[in-house]
């Protein structure tokens, strides 16, 4: 390998430039995730039972618009509102919008038959005032209004960022009167807000990472030439992972973006290996070319086994049911190898030519045939000899007798090993004693819950999103209980559905409210459920689509959705899996319809399961990578 580089040095750099290109065209593949899918595995029938039967059939999405001023019950603002609205229904994905100005047209409507904002703003209060129950939602006080915009919850990324931006557009002519605070929230605009702060974060942290490595090479890397080379060699192999995470179609999440630091505090390590080990061989009295050769005969295996090692630990990773934790190991993997290439065919590369360049440069000829000279004259030629080798030394100096005197770090490196040397039973006794308090210590620690403390807390959209929470009912955490039926006219079932959510509201202190399909059907029949299946299959046929779609799916599927307020926050997650486990059991105890059959689902559901699958692997993990380090070490 050795003669195979030195022989190809231009061919090498070649396809080197020709790696970096490829790289920089497969980055741009990468993809921001952050949904259900690096939570639980597609495989799993937790991912099925949300993804499926939730997500892509009732599941919808708020993008909450907050209008704040002076008094929102105008008519400038009602007519705005309606623009907005007109707009914003045209929108691909957008299924309904709910605003204060729709309501005030249908009660016109139903009043005087005329479907329009009224002319003036008493008309406007004097309904205000007359219906408040219909208001309560949307109109939170004189100051403060609320109009929200469903989209469909199965949306991508790039569909909602395309649905907001449209929204804004619409905003923007929809002539809302100077003087007002107009700010747009919601989930979809929060998650978007968080994928542009990742990106941001991945950048500043490389240049952090990166600028502490130029600290720490100037310090203990000082003596050698060249000294910050491994700097941009290990940042090519960052730049190779990212390449491969594009093509190999490998996401970047919020664990995945952790892994980068990691890989420049590794991969230094390999690039540093083979740079001084290439030095010593120069400073041995060695030619370019027999340095190269002797570097990569001696050391690559050194290294590629290191590699190997810490593969070991990352291929562990794998073992997790979190497949963001997969993708981290995945990345992790990726890096180091590309790590390694960059070392073994860049760096030696560059510190070959970087080396010919010196013993050609006419400058250091002179300079070097100069202190020939000097050091002829010398009384001391040991001593001028020593200043001579000086320039090559990274830990010490040379002595007169030609040896080289151990630095400061060999110093005290050496001791330790003495000291390790002599106490060694005692220093295995406590790494066995510390193992085992570690592993016990690591079940008692805490466990965050609130994916929202994730984020920097002064992020605008943050704020905005908590502030929506404080003044919107339903904004929070929800159980989706899913039913399988034979028929969604069934008044037995109905009734039931009527009775369980009626029984959690009532019982179960964290479930705030229940809404179903009975409640619309109630709406529409004075409060009652009829009697017959045709009666209730008549009231659907009166139910707009938008308000039926995210209670019932054709006529086998129908939803209830538990309020739970902040639960996530409250419950943490131990608290939420015993509230599941209590809504299963009043399932079995009250018993649904023969044929009926009930899932518990949702996103607080998918975290508890992610959560478990995050803690409880932890030890199983440690003791694999055990494992595997002890046997490779014996083979």
């Amino acid at each position: 390998m050795g003669f195979f580089i030195l022989n190809n040095r231009k061919v090498t750099m070649a396809l080197v430039f020709l790696l970096i290109l490829l790289s920089l065209q497969g980055a741009q593949y990468i993809e921001m995730a952050s949904g259900t899918e690096t939570q639980v595995s597609k495989d799993s029938q937790l991912y099925k039972d949300y993804d499926h039967l939730f997500l892509k059939t009732f599941s919808t999405d708020s993008i909450i618009l907050m209008v704040e001023g002076n008094d929102v019950g105008t008519r400038a603002i009602m007519k705005a509102a309606d623009l907005l609205e007109q707009q914003v229904l045209i929108v691909p994905g957008v299924t309904t919008v709910s605003s204060p100005a729709s309501i005030i047209k249908q009660i016109n409507y139903a009043e005087s038959g005329r479907l329009k904002i009224p002319d003036s703003d008493r008309e406007i209060r004097e309904m205000m005032e007359r219906y408040p129950e219909y208001f309560k939602n949307l109109v939170i006080d004189k100051t403060h209004a609320l109009i929200i915009i469903q989209i469909e919850g199965d949306s991508t990324n790039q569909q909602q960022e395309d649905m907001i931006n449209n929204i804004e557009l619409a905003l923007e002519g929809a002539e809302f009167p100077p003087g007002y605070k107009l700010t747009l929230t919601g989930k979809p605009s929060l998650m978007l807000d968080i994928q542009s702060e990742m990106g941001t974060s991945m950048g500043t942290l490389l240049g952090i990472a990166g600028i502490l490595m130029v600290v720490v090479l100037l310090l203990v890397f000082r003596n050698v030439r060249w000294g910050l080379l491994p700097l941009p060699v290990v940042l090519l192999g960052v730049l190779f992972t990212f390449g491969v995470m594009g093509y190999l179609g490998v996401p970047m999440t919020m664990v995945s973006m952790a892994a980068f630091p990691v890989l420049i505090g590794i991969g230094i390590d390999y690039s540093i290996q083979f740079h001084n080990r290439m030095e010593e061989e120069i400073r041995a009295g060695k030619t370019s070319s027999q340095a190269l050769v002797s570097t990569v005969k001696n050391t690559a295996p050194a290294v590629l086994i290191a590699l190997v090692m810490t593969a070991l630990g990352f291929i562990s990773l794998f073992t997790s049911v979190v497949p963001m934790i997969q993708d981290f190991g995945k990345l992790l993997l990726i890096g180091v190898i590309m790590c390694y290439i960059s070392s073994l065919f860049f760096g030696l590369i560059t510190l070959y030519s970087f080396d010919w360049i010196s013993r050609k440069n006419p400058y250091g000829l002179f300079m070097k045939k100069l202190k020939k000279s000097k050091a002829d004259d010398s009384e001391d030629h040991g001593l001028e000899s020593d200043s001579k080798n000086s320039e090559y030394s990274g830990y010490g100096s040379i002595s007169v007798t030609g040896e080289r005197e151990p630095g400061i770090i060999e110093k005290i490196l050496r001791k330790i090993t003495g000291l390790t040397l002599k106490y060694s039973t005692l220093v295995l006794i406590f790494a066995l004693f510390t193992c085992c308090a570690g592993l016990y210590v690591d079940q008692s620690i805490p466990i965050q819950t609130d994916t929202n403390s994730f984020i920097p807390q002064d992020m605008p959209s943050l704020i905005n999103y908590k502030n929506m929470q404080n003044i919107l009912s339903g904004s929070g955490d929800h159980l989706n209980v899913i039913l399988r039926v034979k028929d969604t006219s069934d008044p037995e079932l109905l009734r039931w559905i009527d009775e369980f959510c009626r029984h959690e509201v009532e019982n179960r202190g964290h479930v705030h409210s229940a809404s179903s399909i009975v409640d619309l059907v109630k709406e529409r029949n004075s409060g009652i459920i009829p009697e017959t299946s045709e009666e209730i299959q008549a009231i659907y046929d009166e139910i707009p689509a938008s308000q039926k779609q995210q209670y019932i799916e054709g006529g086998q599927l129908l939803h209830i959705d538990l309020d739970i307020g902040n639960a996530m926050a409250d419950l943490e997650v131990a608290g939420i899996k015993e509230l599941r486990d209590i809504i299963l059991q009043d399932i079995q105890w009250l018993q649904p319809p023969p044929g009926v059959s009930v899932t518990v689902t949702g996103n607080s559901v998918v975290i508890i399961d992610m959560l478990a699958g995050l803690t409880t692997g932890r030890s199983q993990m440690t003791l694999l990578v055990s494992w595997q380090l002890n046997f490779e070490s014996l083979l």
